[in-house]
Order: C-alpha cells, then sequence, then structure tokens
C-alpha cells in the first residue's frame, strides 16, 4: 500500500497481488528478518524454467520490503540471497517484471533493463546474468 500510487489503483491491485494457498506449491519464499521481526519477502520459482535470449533463468515473482525499513540495505541483501539460491540451482539469470517505483531499485542492484518485443509485453522487465 505504500507504493505512490492513486488510492483507487491500490484497491484494485491489492487483491491481484496478494498470495493464496496455492501458491504456495508454485514460489518459493524466502523471509527477510531483523532482530527476530520479519521486514521483507521474496517470492521467486525455483522449479520453472524462463527460456529467454540471454540464457534459461528463473522468474523472481515479486520482491517487498516493509516502507519503514526501505532505503536502509534490506532489500538488496535479500536480493543477492534469491541471486544466491538461483545460482546455487544452475539458473543461467534470474528475469523479473517490475512495478514502475521498483525500476531504481533493480538497476541499483545490478539488473539490466530488458526491451520488450511488442506492447503487450510487461513494460519493465530486467534480467540478473548469473552464470
Amino acid at each position: 500500500m505504500a507504493w505512490p500510487m492513486p488510492e483507487r489503483l491500490k484497491r484494485l491491485s491489492v487483491p491481484v497481488l496478494c498470495y493464496y494457498c496455492e501458491d504456495f506449491n508454485h514460489y518459493q519464499f524466502i523471509l527477510y528478518k531483523d532482530q527476530g521481526a520479519t521486514v521483507g519477502i521474496g517470492a521467486w520459482n525455483a522449479q520453472a524454467t524462463v527460456v529467454t535470449a540471454r540464457g534459461d533463468g528463473r522468474l523472481l515473482h515479486g520482491l517487498y520490503i516493509l516502507p519503514a525499513y526501505q532505503g536502509m540495505g534490506f532489500g538488496q541483501r535479500l536480493m543477492e540471497q534469491i541471486l544466491s539460491e538461483a545460482m546455487a540451482i544452475g539458473a543461467d539469470g534470474l528475469q523479473i517484471k517490475a512495478e514502475r517505483p521498483a525500476i531504481t531499485f533493480f538497476e541499483h542492484c545490478g539488473l539490466h533493463a530488458l526491451s520488450t518485443g511488442s506492447p503487450t509485453d510487461y513494460p519493465y522487465q530486467f534480467w540478473y546474468q548469473l552464470n
């Protein structure tokens, strides 16, 4: 709810961005804790391969840090943990379909923007080369 967007859009999009019981069968969730409190979560698919022109990767579905903890390095450390796990399973890279407010975060983490092939493609896609 902290993303800079109109309240109406938040009401419409938040149910779509929630995780449900079935999601736990498809995604690996990584909790990031600070002094015992969960301050962030990453959700990625370690099993399904995303085939790109740059290699076979995995998809980072979501990464979220509580607003009070943003800008303190927690997101970058969570991203490093996800990248390390993706590398350990032999993925060539990690693909992210980001929301507009997260573009600078992913660029700061060293991900590279992918050009989209058509107007129907997700507009903000990033790739991190692991191998």
